[in-house]
């Protein structure tokens, strides 16, 4: 974060909610949720940008981001999920802290969100 700041010049208590991370559906479809390819800053409605969140279907998932360590885990929940309703990973995983500790020092409230675009398998 404090690298982000330092490259935008934008204060952190700014960007909090708006800071973002992607995996790679390379390394998604490997089991690697700790190698990250890039990292963003929504910006403000109105405001120009030079890249943009494809559309489509997301999976979206809130988590308790206290504990990175269970990182690994919940994207084992969310592809078993898609499995069992027949879709698939079709996109980058987006990563967007929510809270953390700019906003509370207590790591059980911290909140990111895990959004992977998906699409539907066709029935087999």
């Amino acid at each position: 974060m404090r690298k982000l700041e330092n490259i935008s010049g934008i204060d952190p208590s700014i960007i909090i909610g708006r800071v973002g991370l992607t995996i790679s559906i390379e390394n998604l479809r490997k089991n690697n949720f700790r190698e990250y390819n890039s990292i963003f800053i929504l910006q403000n409605s109105g405001d120009s940008c030079k890249n943009s969140l494809p559309g489509g279907e997301y999976v979206t998932v809130a988590v308790n981001s206290g504990d990175h360590s269970r990182t690994p885990e919940y994207y084992s929940r969310i592809f078993s999920f898609l499995e069992s309703r027949d879709y698939k990973a079709s996109g980058d995983a987006v990563e967007r802290v929510v809270i953390d500790s700019f906003i509370s020092s207590n790591k059980s409230e911290h909140l990111t969100l895990i959004e992977i675009p998906v699409v539907k398998i066709r029935s087999r």
